[in-house]
Order: structure tokens, then C-alpha cells, then sequence
């Protein structure tokens, strides 16, 4: 496993956290997060294992293993598992909103966040009247629901205005499909990566099947070009810059816990 710095291309490697034996097979589904507190001034890298159980009408968790690595130490801390049933379909790395990583699960209109200070998962409920295929992000530092809906009808954006206040979820943007041939694919699934200069959306179609550009004013679209190296994006995520070194960070943190 690596953490990487894109802006300044350096990389550190993690060692592998060990499993038990029960995990260790094909019916194992895997989810990973990455973030950083401010309070702690601490990167953290979480793993959550689970063996789910799929019914004709819901998701059963039926086990699951949580770990966590802070850069700098040397070795992976292991939680309390969680029955949360998270839906790694959505190959999701967590959407980081106030100090905590964010997911949806597989059969309930429930998001679940975890702490990245204290360590503990909580729940966050979802608008009403949302339907199933939705993705999460972040947007303007809001936590965002990107409602997918079947062809032919709106996609809509939910931001939550107040963290946690399940009353503040909005629906600032309703984005017509009609007018991009791009959104009207049955089965297509669309992302908010981040905003552009305030006023347009780039949006992620199918994964990194195509970018977006939507300009929320005029209502229009632009396609961004691919470069001719690559056949396809794979997955797209907006970050925050940073010069610092995940090799300092990694080393400063370690220096101190061997000093100690």
C-alpha cells in the first residue's frame, strides 16, 4: 500500500496489515479511507473488511475487521468491527468532511462516518425522498449526496449546509439530462468531483468514463478531452495540495515516537 502525493510526486510504501483467517478468502469485501485532522495533525489510513451476505431484498454484514495506520508509527491498530453493511460497489475512498470520513451502505439510507480523531463510526441520515442510486462526496467543504436518477428524469444535488443537522440537507442543483447525450445512458452513474472557478461543476460519468465540465448558470456542458496516452480515466478525486513530503511527514512522526 502507498500514499502518495500527486503535486510533488513522492510516495511512501505502508506495510500490510494482517488479517485473520476467516478473512482471508473470496467472499471479502474491502474498503479503504485516507485523511487528516487538524487537531491531531495526524494522516490516517483506515481498512475496513467485511463478509456480506446478499439477500434478494437487502445486505447483511456479516462480520467485519477495522484497522487503522497513522503515518509515522510502525504498525496497524485494530478497532471494534462494525455492522455497517458499506457498499464497496461505489469504490468509494470516503468523503472527507470535518474531520471524518463519509460512505454509504449497500440497503439503508444511512451514511456512515468515521472520526478521524476519536476513531468512531456514527450515523448520518439521509434527505427524504432520495432514491438508491446516489453516490457521496464533497463540495465547497459541505458534505454532498449526487442523486442518480433512471434516464429521462433530473439528477440532483443534496449538500448537508450543517454538519450532522439532518434538517440542513439542500437541493442547490437540479441538472436536466436532456441536454448531454452523456447522461442519458441507461445505468449511468455520475460524481461531483469539485466546483471551477464558482460557478461550474466537474462531474465524473461512469467512473472515469468521461469528464464534465456543467455550468450552473447557463445550464450548459463542455466534455474535457482526454489525453491520447490513456484509454480512460479510472477514478477521478479532487485534493488539496501540499508540498509537504509524505517522507517528512512519515519520518518527523516516527523520529518522535522513537524518541519517546
Amino acid at each position: 500500500m502507498y500514499v502518495w502525493n500527486p503535486l510533488i510526486r513522492d510516495h511512501i510504501s505502508i506495510p500490510s496489515s494482517p488479517l485473520p483467517s476467516q478473512f482471508q478468502s473470496l467472499r471479502t469485501s474491502y474498503v479503504f479511507g485516507f485523511g487528516f485532522h487538524q487537531c491531531t495533525n495526524e494522516y490516517k489510513v483506515i481498512r475496513i473488511v467485511q463478509i456480506l451476505k446478499f439477500l434478494p431484498s437487502s445486505v447483511e454484514c456479516q462480520l467485519s475487521h477495522v484497522s487503522v495506520y497513522t503515518l509515522g508509527t510502525t504498525s496497524w491498530r485494530t478497532l471494534e468491527g462494525v455492522s455497517y453493511d458499506i457498499n464497496y460497489h461505489l469504490r468509494s475512498p470516503g468523503a472527507l468532511v470535518n474531520g471524518a470520513l463519509h460512505w454509504l451502505t449497500h440497503s439503508s439510507k444511512v451514511i456512515v462516518s468515521f472520526d478521524i480523531k476519536d476513531e468512531a463510526f456514527r450515523e448520518i441520515v439521509q434527505p427524504d425522498g432520495i432514491s438508491k442510486n446516489v453516490t457521496i462526496g464533497e463540495l465547497g467543504r459541505l458534505l454532498c449526496l449526487f442523486d442518480c436518477l433512471v434516464p429521462g428524469r433530473e439528477f440532483e444535488i443534496w449538500v448537508m449546509k450543517e454538519y450532522g443537522v439532518v434538517n440542513s440537507w439542500t437541493k442547490p442543483c437540479t441538472i436536466q439530462p436532456g441536454s448531454c447525450l452523456y447522461l442519458v445512458r441507461l445505468y449511468t452513474r455520475l460524481t461531483v468531483i469539485g466546483v471551477v472557478n464558482q460557478e461550474e461543476l466537474l462531474l465524473d460519468i461512469d467512473w472515469g468514463s468521461k469528464l464534465l465540465l456543467y455550468n450552473t448558470k447557463n445550464k450548459s456542458f463542455k466534455s474535457l478531452e482526454r489525453p491520447a496516452l490513456f484509454h480512460r480515466y479510472y477514478d477521478c478525486y479532487a485534493y488539496i495540495g501540499s508540498l509537504i513530503s509524505p517522507r517528512l511527514i512519515h519520518g518527523i512522526q516516527s523520529g518522535m515516537i522513537r524518541g519517546t
